[in-house]
């Protein structure tokens, strides 16, 4: 049963909560009084104290101290099954591809969907074996209010980290993340004595299509090569644009011949690709360097490494993988 409530608290313009029990009734949604009867009669631990002024605003201090958004999702979590006993508890940002979820679902749920200002927060969804009551939902709803502007502050820090580390073109992880994430990929994979491997790829005769067709035509090709890309390859595979038309892709647990299958395959799915360009056919090709790491490679030598693999396909005639 699904409930719009609005909340005299600027902190919620709108809120739904959902309670699956038959027994849940709603209130009329411009009543800033939240209340869902229930015919249980079950106690509960839940206290006046518990809710006073003076914890909810330790609480809100608490967690303005946090801006990464999952560990202060991690304290609400916790916080919340303090005073308010459930099964399972879940939160989704979809606008920020954030999940997280622990527990088991059981028969019982109370949904809220987070919003400020017309800008989705997410969805926070409780569940338990039996009926959540009045007090409890009163609880969790000033819970909920300490929340928010965290949870606000936490998710511009979010989009502003993954805007700093992203490609705005093509979405996927930049250079600048590159530098930071494929040094604890190689230091990661010598602690484990896991293999892993490197491919540097750079499409062919790409600043033909910048020159005859303009950067617009550029761009689409190169947004298409990034979804060729990501459909050759496992989620657990890394990425990143280099820089202009050339990609770095990190493949972890995979020796120098599976990165040969995988740059293999790429070089075959983009030399069979049309690139539709105004009322132009495009074929275009990539070369393709690949790399195992060693065990005294760095960052810097690993790189270098893929990097003259490349160089070798370009010269020995391009639309081509070698392994170095």
């Amino acid at each position: 049963m699904n409930l719009a409530v609005c909340f005299p608290d600027p902190l919620f313009e709108s809120i739904t909560t959902m309670d699956t029990t038959e027994a849940t009734k709603p209130k009329p949604a411009n009543n800033p009084v939240v209340s869902l009867a229930s015919s249980s009669t079950e106690s509960t631990a839940v206290t006046h104290e518990q809710g006073d002024p003076q914890m909810l605003a330790g609480l809100s201090e608490r967690f303005f101290c946090q801006l990464d958004i999952k560990p202060l999702i991690d304290d609400f979590f916790v916080v919340t099954r303090e005073h308010i006993p459930w099964s399972s508890m879940e939160f989704n940002c979809s606008r920020l591809g954030v999940t997280m979820s622990t527990g088991q679902l059981a028969r019982h749920s109370l949904e809220y969907d987070l919003v400020i200002a017309q800008q989705e927060l997410g969805q926070i969804r409780l569940t338990r074996g039996r009926i959540f009551t009045n007090k409890e939902i009163s609880l969790l709803e000033k819970l909920l209010t300490c929340l928010m502007y965290p949870l606000r502050n936490a998710a511009m820090y979010y989009q502003a980290i993954e805007s700093a580390f992203s490609d705005p073109l093509t979405g996927i992880s930049n250079r600048a993340s590159m530098n930071q994430a494929l040094p604890r990929e190689i230091q990661l994979a010598h602690r484990r004595n896991e293999p892993l491997s490197l491919l540097a790829v750079d499409s062919d005769n790409f600043k033909q299509v910048n020159d005859n067709h303009g950067h617009a035509a550029g761009d689409n090709v190169l947004k298409t090569l990034t979804q060729i890309f990501q459909d050759c390859v496992r989620n657990t595979d890394l990425i990143f644009r280099f820089g202009g038309d050339e990609f770095i892709i990190a493949l972890p647990d995979t020796t120098v011949a599976g990165s040969q299958d995988v740059a293999e395959r790429i070089r075959h799915k983009v030399e069979a690709c049309k690139f539709q360009i105004d009322n132009v056919t495009l074929f275009l090709s990539v070369s393709i360097g690949a790399t195992e790491i060693i065990p005294t490679d760095t960052f810097d030598s690993a790189l270098e490494r893929a990097d003259q693999a490349l160089y070798k396909a370009k010269r020995n005639g391009r639309n081509q993988v070698f392994c170095l």
